[in-house]
């Protein structure tokens, strides 16, 4: 076919043909991203390094068979005046580098007659750390004898994990009549060689012997100081109903990877 052809009209056919080679090689470089998409973590697929459909790998979303499940440790409410309660749920998280980003509850609501009286289902915000504190400053019932939590399906996070506080001792001075007020100081340490600078905010649970929360309150602390001895100060303006024998630190921390 091409012996035919003289010099010049070979030299234009490869001359074509090289432009044309090129543009094509051009063309696919250019629309590489488009004709060859590279994996995300949302294109509902499973690809690239993936564990899963979007999860894994190198993904925020976990897949389930990379963490342990998330369980209720307790469920509490205290009273706080006629009518008035708050309720705490401690949820264990025994993964250290995954958390939730919110959960959703199911609690059902006992009064002193033992009668299920409300069930909420609600979606809470959650902090990470080994332990997962939902906390409901305020809620009326006439009374509340019992509180059953339940965690519906969730998904977790790249995390890591939560704040720590070390708590040196505290002084606890309960309050002489109903109307008079309960006193604590708590001392606490950072466990960290680097300093904190956000502020914190805090769960304080008060522990009887058997190790229960039987109060809480809520506070927010300015920062970690490395080395440096602190002071949390509480006061309840009531009587609290049990000895107290030990206090609870939970720092609430949202230390979620980007």
């Amino acid at each position: 076919m091409f012996k035919n052809l003289t010099w010049s009209a070979k030299r234009r056919i490869l001359y074509i043909g090289g432009i044309v080679l090129f543009l094509i090689v051009f063309s696919v470089y250019s629309l590489r991203d488009t004709i060859w998409s590279a994996p995300t973590c949302f294109d509902g697929k499973h690809n690239g390094v993936e564990l899963g459909i979007d999860c894994g790998g190198g993904c925020l979303l976990k897949c389930t068979i990379e963490y342990l499940p998330l369980t209720v440790s307790s469920a509490s409410a205290f009273k706080r005046a006629e009518g008035q309660y708050s309720i705490l749920v401690m949820i264990a998280n025994p993964n250290t580098n995954s958390s939730p980003r919110s959960l959703s509850l199911s609690l059902d609501i006992y009064d002193d007659a033992g009668i299920l009286v409300t069930s909420i289902n609600d979606v809470y915000g959650v902090s990470t750390g080994p332990v997962i504190p939902v906390y409901i400053k305020e809620y009326s019932a006439e009374s509340i004898s019992r509180v059953v939590a339940r965690i519906n399906p969730y998904e977790m996070y790249s995390s890591r994990g939560g704040y720590l506080l070390r708590l040196r001792d505290f002084q606890f001075t309960n309050a002489s009549s109903p109307n008079d007020i309960s006193r604590l100081s708590v001392h606490y340490q950072s466990p960290y060689s680097y300093r904190v600078n956000t502020s914190i905010p805090v769960l304080v649970g008060l522990l009887n012997s058997l190790g229960n929360i039987v109060d809480v309150e809520y506070t927010t602390i300015p920062g970690l100081v490395p080395e440096a001895i602190e002071t949390i100060t509480l006061s309840w303006p009531y009587q609290i109903d049990q000895p107290i024998t030990s206090v609870s630190l939970i720092p609430i921390a949202n230390l979620y990877d980007r």
